[in-house]
């Protein structure tokens, strides 16, 4: 048997993730007008990724969240209708 510290699949532990997420992020925050900021907070984000903020397992999935819907907004440009 080995002794070993257990990871969450399907988790990435290297850092440098967390630093491409932030930079991705940044991308987004570079086009205020992008539609994902109709759903996602751009203050949130913006704090997100501040070399400062630590990176929480709740902020890294909210990060992940939002990069996805970035994205999947840019490859299929649906029409938003939110009140």
């Amino acid at each position: 048997m080995i002794d070993r510290v257990k990871s969450p699949y399907p988790s990435t532990q290297d850092p440098r993730y967390t630093v491409e997420l932030r930079r991705n992020a940044r991308e987004y925050l570079s086009s205020p007008g992008h539609p994902v900021f109709e759903i996602v907070n751009r203050d949130w984000l913006a704090r997100a990724v501040t070399a400062q903020a630590q990176v929480t397992q709740a902020s890294r999935h909210g990060l992940e969240r939002a990069l996805d819907l970035a994205l999947w907004l840019d490859m299929y440009k649906p029409a938003l209708k939110l009140s």
